[in-house]
C-alpha cells in the first residue's frame, strides 16, 4: 500500500469517528430544546381602521421623544415629509404632502380636527389688498390653520389619516389630522425646556371627582421664542389651558373639553428702527366640544355617537411703518405746523 492510499485510509477513519460523534451529540439532546418543539396552528387577527385612507398614529412616546413645539413638528414622523428646524417665530402650518415649507398651498385642503372639531382659517382677512397678495405681518392668511396655537403638552395622541377621508370630515381635499386632547387620571406632570431660543412650560393634572363625579383634567402652558437674541423685539408669546371632564355611565359615555389660546408676535429692527415703528399680531381663539357614546343593544342598532362643539377666533393685526422716499424732504413729525425736515440724498 502506498503513501496515498494510507493517507486516503486514514482520512476516512477520522471522518467516520467525527460523524458517529456528532450523531452521539445529537442523541443526547433534551427533548424541551426548541429543535423539538411543535407548535400548534397559530391564527394571527387584525383590527380593520376605521378611516379608509393610509394613516399613521403618533403616539405620547413619539410625541415627547422629539419634543415638538408646535403640531407642525409632528409631521416630520411621516412618510415623505420633510423637517424644519424649530420655529415659533414665524406661522406654522401642518402639511401632509409638500415640496417645500415655504410652499403652504396644500395646507388649505388639510383639515384640522382637535376633539372632532374642525379648526380651520376660512375667513382670515389679513392681508393688504383684494388681489390675495401682501400679507400682514405674521399672517397665515391663504395657508391654512396656525397651529402654533396647540400645544403638544397637551396632545395624547395624533391620528394623520394621508389617503382619501371619509366624508364625515367635510372639505378636505390634502388630508386630515385627527388631534386628541388629554384626558383621564394623570399624576401632576410637569414639562420643561429651556434652549437658547425657546423657553416652554406645561403642567397638567387628571383627578377624580368623587365617587361618581367623573374625571377632570386640567392642564395650562406657556411658550415664549425668541429667534435673534440680538433684537428681543422679535418675539413670540403663547398661553394655552385646557379643562377636560368625561363621565362613563352604565350604557353611556360623556366627554367635555375646553380649550383656548393667546398668541402675539412682536415684530422690529432693534436699533435700526425708528421711534414708533411696530409690529404685532394678536391671536386668540376659543374652542368647546361634547362627544359621547350611547350603547343601545338594539337588534336594528348597536349604539349611537354624537359629538358637538363651538370654536371662537380673534385676529387682530398692528403695525406703523415710516417711509421715506430719497427725493423729497422727509419729517417724523406727528405735530402740526411747520417742523424740521430731512433730506436723504441719493
Amino acid at each position: 500500500m502506498n503513501k496515498y492510499s494510507q493517507v486516503k485510509t486514514w482520512c476516512a477513519i477520522f471522518f467516520l469517528l467525527c460523524s458517529l460523534f456528532i450523531n452521539g451529540q445529537e442523541k443526547t439532546i433534551p427533548t424541551d430544546t426548541l429543535s423539538n418543539i411543535r407548535l400548534r396552528e397559530v391564527i394571527v387577527t387584525a383590527t380593520q381602521p376605521n378611516t379608509p385612507g393610509t394613516s399613521s398614529v403618533i403616539g405620547q412616546d413619539a410625541i415627547r421623544h422629539i419634543q415638538a413645539t408646535d403640531l407642525s413638528d409632528l409631521s416630520q414622523l411621516l412618510p415623505g415629509v420633510l423637517t424644519r428646524n424649530p420655529d415659533l417665530n414665524t406661522p406654522a402650518v401642518f402639511t401632509i404632502r409638500s415640496a417645500t415649507y415655504e410652499n403652504a398651498t396644500n395646507a388649505l385642503g388639510t383639515a384640522i380636527l382637535v376633539d372632532g372639531i374642525r379648526m380651520n382659517n376660512n375667513m382670515n382677512m389679513q392681508q393688504m389688498g383684494l388681489e390675495g397678495q401682501s400679507s400682514l405681518f405674521n399672517s397665515s392668511v391663504l395657508s391654512g390653520f396656525d397651529i402654533r396655537s396647540l400645544s403638544p403638552a397637551s396632545i395624547e395622541s395624533v391620528e394623520v389619516i394621508r389617503g382619501i377621508p371619509s366624508a364625515r370630515y367635510g372639505d378636505a381635499t390634502s388630508g386630515v389630522v385627527l388631534v386628541n386632547s388629554k384626558a383621564g387620571l394623570q399624576p401632576y406632570t410637569v414639562g420643561l425646556r429651556f434652549t437658547a431660543t425657546e423657553k416652554l412650560a406645561s403642567i397638567s393634572k387628571g383627578m377624580a371627582i368623587g365617587n361618581h363625579g367623573g374625571i377632570l383634567h386640567l392642564g395650562a402652558d406657556y411658550a415664549l421664542s425668541a429667534q435673534d437674541p440680538r433684537i428681543p423685539e422679535q418675539a413670540f408669546q403663547r398661553l394655552g389651558i385646557q379643562i377636560a371632564h368625561s363621565k362613563d355611565f352604565p350604557t353611556a359615555s360623556l366627554r367635555f373639553n375646553l380649550r383656548g389660546y393667546w398668541m402675539r408676535d412682536k415684530g422690529g429692527y432693534g436699533r435700526n428702527s425708528v421711534d414708533g415703528e411696530f409690529q404685532k399680531a394678536f391671536n386668540r381663539g376659543l374652542s368647546f366640544s361634547a362627544n359621547g357614546q350611547w350603547n343601545l343593544n338594539k337588534s336594528w342598532i348597536s349604539n349611537l355617537e354624537y359629538r358637538t362643539g363651538l370654536t371662537y377666533g380673534y385676529q387682530k393685526n398692528e403695525s406703523s411703518t415710516y417711509y421715506s422716499g430719497t427725493q423729497q424732504v422727509t419729517t417724523y413729525t406727528r405735530q402740526p405746523g411747520e417742523q424740521a425736515g430731512i433730506f436723504f440724498s441719493s
